[in-house]
């Protein structure tokens, strides 16, 4: 899940001869915006938070759908649960991240500029990306040694020793952020359980990067036949559990669509369609190695029989990425057509969102159990180890709450646990990700690109 500043760049076509020019219909697109595509994934960052925040300090397992063994809560109904779907964002982050790193170099095939400006974004890529994550475990590391700070057992214990800790922060840096090891969400970085995806997103960059430079080269072919054979493609990714892969491709694809056939409108009413399509899809029932969480809500039945067998290979351990794949390809694809939408995303405050996604995404999880022990018992709520063994039922005996009354204090727990990340990732964008951008900018320029 991140955040990509070529979202921002205006892509005009730069004088050439007639012979380069690519044709009107496509040159009308390019001034098109898609900074709705910001306010979507900051949308989709929320949820990643409030997953981590329920997960952590709410006396429900929200894994299981509404109406399985006896789960009746209101958070728990389809489409509702959308809310703190976050497992399903990270789908959807990767394919508007395919579509986002493909945008501006489909808009510039043919020009001389193309292969210059993909070389430039390939080199600038791993630095936008590891850098800010790096810079933050750095931070999470150091705040291990201040007493007091991090007390809650979620995080690792420190080193005997700052050097020590120094020692094995790089160590960790070097292993984890290594392209030539496997990079999975079971597979957590030292120091954050969320930076596992930041690799992943790096090397699905890399595969749109390599499809984008495949279409240079066949450049005489259909632009119809390239999409089609790039969809045969991406359902084969999907059937294979190769879910990133597909996300990203599918992201591509549809960059593809509506840059290089932009004659071909979409009906609303099937856009509408997909998009509560795949809203339904997103809130799968999700629990690593809990399957029957799925197979046994009401209305999963039959999806989850379906889910290719290469899914269970592993324990059932993702079964879910595909429906929650499939449901992020609907979605995107859908306001990427849909005005309706489109406007809601293109909201100031969800733009904003989407402007510090990519460091709220990487600072939440430490914000939250900062500060969340301390306004947890502040507002007189359990604290997050209390909760292990604790059901709903037992709420009042433990805490001395009536259920409204906990919800309410809930609720303002949420907002200002929420609140603190977001100004928290607000600061840490204009000195952490903004430089990082700015510094891979640079670095390019150094070799020309």
């Amino acid at each position: 899940m991140t955040q990509d500043h070529e979202l921002h760049e205006v892509l005009l076509p730069q004088p050439a001869s007639s012979t380069t020019n690519p044709p009107s219909s496509i040159s009308a697109s390019i001034s098109k915006s898609t900074s709705f595509l910001d306010g979507l994934r900051g949308f989709a960052a929320v949820l990643v938070f409030n997953q981590h925040f329920l997960g952590g300090y709410y006396p429900v397992d929200f894994g299981r759908g509404f109406g399985d063994n006896g789960n009746h809560l209101f958070l728990s109904l389809p489409f509702v649960r959308i809310l703190h779907a976050g497992s399903a964002a990270v789908a959807v982050f990767f394919v508007i991240s395919g579509y986002v790193v493909s945008r501006a170099s489909f808009l510039k095939l043919g020009r001389s500029t193309f292969w210059k400006g993909l070389a430039s974004s390939t080199v600038r890529r791993p630095f936008r990306l590891f850098l800010p994550p790096i810079i933050w475990s750095f931070i999470q590391a150091m705040l291990l040694h201040v007493p007091g700070l991090m007390e809650h057992g979620f995080f690792r214990m420190p080193e005997p020793d700052v050097w020590l800790e120094l020692r094995k922060w790089f160590h960790a840096n070097v292993f984890f952020f290594s392209p030539f090891r496997t990079h999975t969400h079971r597979l957590w970085h030292q120091y954050s359980i969320v930076l596992w995806s930041i690799p992943v997103e790096f090397k699905g960059s890399l595969i749109v990067y390599a499809l984008v430079a495949m279409t240079a080269l066949l450049s005489g072919v259909s632009p119809l036949l390239l999409l089609a054979a790039g969809s045969v493609l991406t359902i084969l990714l999907l059937f294979n559990a190769w879910w990133v892969s597909a996300c990203f491709i599918a992201g591509a694809l549809m960059s593809w669509f509506d840059t290089r056939i932009p004659g071909i409108q979409v009906s609303r009413h099937i856009a509408w369609f997909l998009f509560v399509i795949g809203l339904y899809l997103l809130c799968e029932p999700t629990r690593d190695n809990q399957i029957a969480y799925s197979a046994n809500a009401p209305g999963w039945g039959v999806l989850t029989a379906i889910i290719p067998a290469r899914y269970h290979d592993f324990d059932d351990d993702e079964y879910y990425r595909f429906w929650h794949s499939v449901g992020g390809i609907c979605v995107t694809f859908a306001v990427l057509h849909l005005p309706t939408l489109q406007r809601f995303f293109d909201s100031k405050s969800l733009r904003l969102l989407g402007r510090v996604s990519f460091m709220l995404y990487i600072f939440h999880v430490t914000t939250i159990f900062v500060f969340g022990d301390r306004l947890a018992r502040a507002l007189s709520l359990p604290v997050a180890s209390q909760l292990g063994t604790m059901v709903l039922s037992e709420l009042k005996h433990m805490t001395g709450l009536g259920i409204i009354d906990f919800h309410l204090r809930l609720l303002l727990f949420w907002a200002l646990t929420l609140g603190a990340s977001l100004v928290t990732a607000y600061f840490a964008t204009l000195y952490i990700d903004d430089m990082c951008v700015a510094l891979a900018k640079d670095l390019a320029a150094l070799v020309n690109l």
